[in-house]
């Protein structure tokens, strides 16, 4: 193992780096209790078709997968799962564009089937683009305003959603407005949040996962939550492993391809986004900006990708939860490949990790406060100059507002190179954003 993964060399211990992968595991489990309720529709009370015990199992296994690449392969302390943000934008946006596509209702199977088709697609598209090593052009292809816009948005949408599974958040006439404060729902979700951004606050690792915690006891306490047993045998993941209709992607590929691009931007600029800032933090940046191993790195995310939507899931990619591990003296893929390890040893947890994803209100705090880790990204928008800030703003403002991720993106996409062009500062933006913005007018027009 000193072999493999070079501990000396840089400056670890076999034991530190376990420890390592178990703060890390520890920071992101929050994920096990949300991806199943999310892709199976009870996060958001619509059923999708796809039983949480398998996708819970999955979620597992392709994270695990994941794990265990970017450890053996790229030998870096990062850890994956279904990403936040990309697996809201393949529920709430992606499902509904594939039942129109089909004609069919969200819930039937061949609705799923074929969005985590169209997923698979994209992650073969990273794939591509990390082999060629065109990703560079790709990154500059949208201004660094607009994708922080697309963060803080989709940060703003899943907090949006957190207080409206809390009872914070009532519609009411198609309005919305507050809720009550004195319910059982608002005060496990008050109990969780506050726990969690204390904690977060004074850097415990685990804040999130510990407030989850704490709101498990307050559901128990009201009766809103029965814990179903704490192991169990696994569940079938045959379910939604290995069902992605990709000859439906081609069928109806004019409907899809802007999905296809979406879910491409997002997780190259999530992966490189955070590999920036943990190489910063962990040392692995060179002088002049490289990293070492960096297609190692995106090839282990693609990679991950592909076989998450194998598994039945959205976009598996690189967390920035990372960040813990290596601030507790990770430095190598072991730290990667004990989460992995803790990953598939959740799976025989299933029945305590879905008996809590059963209540909204708890998983509610976790959904607020990564609203608010993405919504920073807000401070890194050129507010002062209005040909990035416009563009940006629609975006962030457009996702929470429309209750759709694509259409945020969509109207920022669109306006951006033009308003460039219109004040002669055409030169700051690239053909291929025209282009895209072509693609996503055409389908605002005549597809949407």
């Amino acid at each position: 193992m000193e072999r493999f993964f070079k501990f000396q060399e840089n400056g670890t211990t076999l034991t530190r780096e376990v420890l390592a992968g178990c703060v890390t595991f520890v920071t992101m489990a929050y994920i096990l209790c949300i991806q199943p309720a999310l892709m199976s529709g009870a996060m958001i009370g619509t059923d999708t078709g796809m039983p949480a015990e398998a996708l819970l199992v999955t979620t597992c296994i392709a994270s695990a997968f994941a794990c265990f690449l970017m450890g053996f392969y790229a030998n870096y302390p990062l850890a994956l799962a279904p990403g936040m943000g990309n697996n809201f934008f393949v529920v709430c946006e992606l499902f509904p564009a594939c039942a129109l596509a089909l004609g069919m209702n969200v819930g039937e199977a061949a609705v799923w089937q074929l969005a985590i088709g169209t997923v698979f697609i994209a992650g073969c598209l990273f794939l591509i683009i990390s082999l060629l090593k065109v990703r560079n052009h790709l990154l500059v292809l949208m201004s660094r305003s607009s994708k922080m816009g697309i963060c803080a948005g989709i940060g703003l949408f899943i907090a949006y959603l957190g207080l409206k599974n809390a009872g914070i958040l009532v519609i009411e006439n198609d309005q919305p407005s507050m809720g009550a404060f004195m319910t059982p729902d608002s005060a496990i979700f008050w109990s969780g949040l506050f726990v969690s951004a204390v904690l977060m606050i004074r850097k415990v690792p685990g804040a999130i996962l510990i407030g989850m915690a704490v709101s498990t006891l307050a559901a128990l306490g009201f009766g809103s939550v029965e814990i179903a047993g704490v192991f169990g045998i696994p569940a079938d993941p045959m379910e939604v492993a290995g069902k992605m209709d990709l000859a439906g992607v081609w069928a109806n590929l004019k409907h899809l391809v802007p999905f296809i691009f979406i879910l491409l931007f997002m997780d190259v600029f999530d992966t490189f986004g955070t590999v920036i800032g943990v190489s910063h933090q962990a040392g692995f940046m060179k002088e002049d900006g490289t990293i070492p191993r960096m297609d190692r790195i995106f090839l282990a995310d693609a990679l991950g990708t592909m076989f998450g939507a194998f598994c039945g899931h959205s976009t598996v990619t690189t967390y920035v939860e990372s960040a813990s591990g290596v601030e507790s003296g990770g430095r190598t893929g072991l730290t990667a490949v004990t989460v992995g390890v803790l990953f598939l040893v959740s799976i025989f947890f299933a029945p305590l990790i879905l008996s809590i994803a059963s209540c909204p209100p708890v998983t509610a705090p976790a959904l607020v406060i990564v609203g608010v880790l993405m919504a920073g990204s807000l401070a890194h928008i050129d507010w002062q100059d209005k040909t990035e800030a416009l563009p940006a703003f629609l975006i962030l403002a457009g996702i929470p507002f429309f209750c759709s991720i694509a259409s945020g993106i969509l109207c920022g996409v669109i306006v951006y190179p033009f308003l460039k062009l219109l004040t002669g500062r055409v030169k700051e933006t690239t053909p291929g954003m025209f282009i895209l913005a072509a693609v996503m007018l055409a389908y605002a027009l005549f597809l949407r």
